[in-house]
């Protein structure tokens, strides 16, 4: 109302942007997040909110742009680091991306979003000791923090500690019961690992049946991880019909992986 009251309330301006961000209505918050801007044009929000508004249309450029605006006017903006790093990783620069985590993490210490996009630039790089040490901050900093709980353990995975990714896996799902990625991942693991140790066919086709019911689009992993079980299971018919699905849906979504 005071935008409409005020026009030239660059608060309201900038305010009433943020909003219609939020709401999914890019367009709308730029004319206001610009209009905020030609009355401050030297504040650094109003710069970081219309980057946060082209991020959401997808127009990486502008969105960097902005973002970079905003920095100038306060270095040491965590945030604006932060949301820039997700922009370069949008677009496929991996480093630039690590580079503004690192930033936002020296500038918030406990920004937990920021410590685990760390360790997923990191584990994209290869770099899979860097990237537990920083998804281990961000637990530190945030114990229910699903999303680390998943990556953390296909981190360590990699380095050849499976009991420790079934740790965290688990844990995963203790605070989010029907995360998709995890279940698929610990089924995966439970269903085909080397070691008989480490198996659990039982469990194994549980939680792969449990993802493929929650998935809302027909996925070939979840459909390679279910064959996967159903064979550790002794049900080879199954697996084979399943995997043949599964090989279907990868051929008609493109993906020969």
């Amino acid at each position: 109302m005071s935008a409409k009251i005020r026009p030239s309330y660059a608060d309201a301006q900038n305010n009433l942007g943020v909003a219609l961000t939020k709401k999914g209505l890019p367009d709308e918050a730029i004319a206001h997040l610009q209009r905020a801007l030609q009355l401050r044009p030297n504040e650094a929000k109003p710069y970081y909110n219309l980057g946060n508004a082209f991020l959401q249309k997808g127009e990486l450029e502008q969105a960097i742009v902005d973002f970079q605006k905003a920095l100038a006017t306060r270095p040491h903006y965590a945030e604006a680091h932060y949301n820039l790093g997700i922009a370069f990783t949008q677009k496929g620069d991996v480093n630039a991306a690590i580079a503004q985590y690192q930033q936002a993490v020296e500038d918030k210490p406990d920004y937990a979003e920021a410590c685990y996009a760390l360790g997923n630039g990191f584990l994209e790089k290869g770099q899979t000791d860097e990237a537990i040490a920083r998804y281990q901050r961000a637990l530190k900093i945030r114990p229910d923090y699903p999303e680390v709980l998943n990556n953390i353990g296909l981190a360590l995975l990699q380095r050849g500690r499976p009991s420790e990714a079934i740790a965290h896996w688990q844990k995963a799902l203790d605070f989010r019961s029907d995360f998709v990625d995890v279940l698929n991942n610990l089924a995966w693991v439970l269903a085909t690992f080397p070691d008989t140790s480490i198996r659990n066919g039982a469990r194994a086709i549980k939680l792969a049946e449990r993802a493929r019911q929650l998935s809302s689009d027909i996925n070939p992993a979840i459909l390679r991880t279910l064959a996967g079980a159903c064979a550790e299971n002794g049900r080879f018919g199954e697996a084979i019909d399943i995997a043949q699905e599964g090989l279907q849906v990868a051929k008609a979504q493109g993906n020969p992986a």
